[in-house]
């Protein structure tokens, strides 16, 4: 069966969606609140660094529970956590609430996406890289919508108050996740058997090691930039529908490097797809930094295809390296790799703050560079068992 034809897959990328909706936000936040709270730069770095690692380091966990109990539980929870606590976010009132609120949002999205990335390598099968990439672009297309919505329901009369709109859209879908998620939890048991049977290879922890580091360079680099753009844009007097549609334009090109990158790697082998993306990422971030802003549009498009063209990929490559423990590894690849690249966003604000953000984001660019290098490091080809 086609992965474009392959419900289970559909079903889990539209949980992805309704979860990173509600995420999608979070960089449209950071500058209404910046002048009400006084953030400075690094307090922003540090807000985002603890967001991120509210969703990160729990997943691990999160995908243990998975592999052992109802997957569809913790879905649900995940993405009604999001929806409520993001309600809670145009209502605070000190620094303290804040990150308190940024935590608990980036709790439920912990508890998603390690059910949604182990489910889909099942559902997928063999086109296991493709699969992944049909999982994610309900991410990304969340990522690519949301500050649309975000840009104008936060310059409305409500503001940043807003938020609170949508809480009940929100825990509806959690509901009907929970219900539709059946069929996905059943399909999980009648392979249970095959999973079981499948042998635990020996774990490479050189290239575990090093994918994560690929992963966390890539999440350092697509974090920080969508963090600090709408604050340069913000510099330069420009609207935070500006910001808005720049950052729609960013995830609508990343939503065609996610399905161009999974079939790709399918075909022409993943460590070749994932190092020549790396390559042509770090003149992609130069020039959308660089570049005056009438070319923003554009350079935001190759920036976010290229950025997110390893995503699926490097996800199955964790995935393949702890073939009896899908769920764990689908957490600690997305969860402590990405939490990497969260600590990368507070340094970056920390130099912004010492030599400037143009100058801070500029030097993102060879982060990619680092990456394609280390992909050296993964393995030439994974291991054909099914997980």
């Amino acid at each position: 069966m086609s992965v474009l034809k392959n419900r289970f897959l559909l079903i889990l990328s539209f949980g992805h969606f309704a979860t990173d909706f509600y995420s999608s936000f979070m960089p449209l936040v950071w500058p209404l609140l910046s002048g009400p709270l006084g953030l400075t730069y690094g307090m922003i770095g540090a807000a985002s660094t603890i967001y991120t690692a509210s969703s990160s380091l729990s997943q691990p966990i999160f995908g243990y529970l998975g592999d052992r109990f109802s997957s569809r539980f913790w879905a649900a929870l995940g993405l009604a956590c999001a929806a409520i606590f993001m309600g809670f976010m145009g209502f605070v009132d000190s620094y303290a609430t804040l990150i308190a609120v940024v935590v608990m949002v980036g709790m439920g999205v912990a508890a998603f996406h390690p059910q949604g990335a182990m489910n889909a390598a099942i559902a997928a099968g063999r086109q296991k890289a493709s699969g992944m990439s049909i999982f994610s672009i309900g991410g990304t297309s969340a990522f690519a919508i949301g500050p649309l919505v975000g840009g104008w329901l936060f310059t409305a009369a409500l503001g940043l108050k807003s938020t609170a709109l949508l809480v009940v859209p929100g825990i509806l879908a959690a509901i009907y996740l929970y219900r539709i998620m059946l069929v996905i939890d059943q399909h999980k048991e009648a392979t249970a058997g095959a999973r079981s049977d499948a042998p635990q290879a020996h774990v490479h922890l050189l290239a575990l090691g090093a994918l994560i580091v690929v992963v966390g360079l890539r999440a350092w680099t697509y974090s920080a930039t969508t963090t600090y753009l709408p604050l340069v844009y913000q510099s330069l007097g420009l609207p935070l529908t500006f910001s808005g549609e720049v950052l729609f334009l960013m995830q609508a090109g990343g939503v065609a490097g996610l399905l161009a990158g999974g079939f790709m790697a399918d075909r022409f082998g993943r460590r070749r797809v994932t190092a020549l993306a790396f390559v042509l990422f770090a003149p992609a971030a130069y020039l959308l930094f660089q570049s005056p802003v009438t070319w923003a549009p554009l350079f935001s498009v190759a920036f976010g295809f290229l950025g997110e063209a390893p995503l699926p990929i490097t996800t199955v490559m964790g995935q393949e390296l702890l073939p009896r423990y899908v769920g764990v590894a689908s957490g600690l690849i997305m969860g402590l790799a990405f939490v990497t690249g969260g600590m990368g966003v507070a340094l970056t604000g920390i130099l912004a703050d010492q030599m400037g953000l143009i100058a801070a984001l500029t030097m993102l660019a060879v982060l990619p560079l680092v990456a394609a290098g280390l992909c050296l490091l993964l393995p030439k080809a994974q291991d054909s068992a099914q997980v």
